[in-house]
């Protein structure tokens, strides 16, 4: 099975990026912010590809230390050239199954978009759990069968694709994790356009002589609202990621989903935050017991449905709306800024 995961693949690596550019920027984006990797978490990611996730980190944490593993040497020839200008990252070929390393080396785990390809997850996760650093996280994000339109292509993908195992429930995927010894500290689905339908699982080794969880697993979850997720809360989402960084999970979303205005992105560039990589979502997308603090920007509470403002910190800034007025970026901005750096104090 690996072999014909890895043909596969390096058959596809000159293309890959570009082929699956929409599905790539939206699961890679939504990951990182609800991961909340801290600056100083030393990553591994599992089944890396062509380093998407690695450029993606490394854009945010220029000295985040980061190894990526893959099956595939000409996917991997692809993503070196990507974080060459960062000492921290490395690339090497190895199989999920049989990780190189003999003793815990990593902060944070990461499989992104590829566990439904494992022949032996139970195997996978138990190398995961072996190289795992005390009091470390696995993440987990990958297709959910939760999901009609998931589960017809599983059912399409067993019969054309020789190289795809299967996909699985959120309960599945939480019963593996249990059986090889982890303990689940949360999970989420999530969709993505009309097709794909994903899980998020974080989880933890499951220590019986020892269930103390260190403060970075117990990250406040934050969703910063407003009506189109196009301007105050992509930049909120932006200064929450930057400025809180391994204190705060944080997502964004509108009342309906648009597209991140050019503006936003330019003025958030000015001082040297970059949120080119960041999407649109709508809150429907989401689940409010996901979340711990529900931020709205723009006077939308008002039109939020009511499980989103009985969590345990809401608040609604009702600040100016500078896709009305350009000229303002700036100093919408300024107060965003103020206002999140106040809310990571606050949680």
């Amino acid at each position: 099975m690996e072999t014909l995961v890895q043909q596969q693949y390096d058959r596809l690596a000159p293309i890959y990026d570009q082929r699956w550019q929409f599905y790539i920027t939206n699961t890679l984006s939504f990951l990182i912010g609800w991961a909340g990797i801290a600056p100083e978490d030393k990553v591994l990611d599992v089944a890396c590809g062509t380093g998407e996730l690695e450029r993606r980190l490394t854009a945010q944490h220029p000295q985040q230390t980061i190894v990526g593993v893959d099956l595939s040497a000409q996917m991997l020839a692809i993503a070196q050239p990507k974080c060459a200008d960062y000492p921290h990252v490395s690339f090497q070929p190895a199989s999920a199954s049989a990780l190189p390393w003999q003793q815990p080396q990593f902060d944070v785990v990461v499989c992104a978009n590829a566990f439904h390809y494992f022949d032996a997850p139970d195997a996978v996760l138990g190398e995961m759990q072996r190289v795992l650093q005390a009091n470390g996280r696995v993440l987990l994000l990958d297709w959910c069968r939760d999901f009609m339109v998931c589960r017809l292509c599983d059912w399409g993908l067993g019969w054309f694709d020789p190289a795809h195992k299967r996909c699985y429930t959120e309960a599945e995927l939480h019963k593996l994790l249990v059986t090889a010894g982890y303990s689940i500290q949360r999970s989420q689905r999530v969709r993505f356009g009309l097709i794909w339908g994903l899980m998020a699982v974080e989880a933890v080794i499951d220590d019986s002589k020892n269930k103390t969880i260190t403060r970075r697993n117990c990250m406040k979850r934050v969703m910063f609202v407003c009506k189109k997720n196009s301007s105050r809360s992509q930049m909120a989402e932006g200064f929450a990621k930057t400025l809180g960084a391994g204190k705060i999970t944080v997502t964004s979303s509108g009342l309906e989903a648009s597209q991140v205005r050019p503006e936003a992105i330019a003025t958030m560039k000015d001082i040297g935050i970059d949120i080119s990589d960041q999407t649109s979502n709508a809150l429907s997308e989401f689940n409010p017991e996901d979340f711990d603090a529900v931020i709205s920007l723009c006077g939308c509470g008002v039109n939020l449905p009511p499980e989103w403002l009985t969590r345990e910190h809401f608040d609604d800034w009702q600040l100016d709306d500078p896709a009305e007025q350009p000229a303002i970026f700036p100093r919408v901005r300024d107060e965003v800024k103020e206002r999140v750096e106040t809310l990571i104090n606050q949680l």
